[in-house]
């Protein structure tokens, strides 16, 4: 979607822990994260991007966090 000169998508990411992430060592968990991008482009060039995803999701995926209902691994 855009208008004016900011675009903005969803992205859907889905990798594999192999190293360090925010100091948590490599769990090769699976991991799926969801988000949107915000893309401010001016002159064919772009100038700013903003990503918001759901880091949360992300550490209770990795088991660094529980959530609600869920048991503490």
């Amino acid at each position: 979607m855009a208008e004016g000169d900011t675009v903005a998508s969803r992205f859907t990411w889905r990798g594999t822990q192999h190293g360090p992430f925010l100091g948590m060592p490599a769990t090769s968990e699976q991991i799926t994260v969801t988000g949107m991008v915000f893309d401010r482009v001016v002159d064919g060039q772009l100038v700013e991007s903003q990503i918001l995803m759901n880091t949360l999701s992300i550490l209770a995926q990795l088991g660094a966090i529980t959530q609600p209902g869920q048991t503490p691994a």
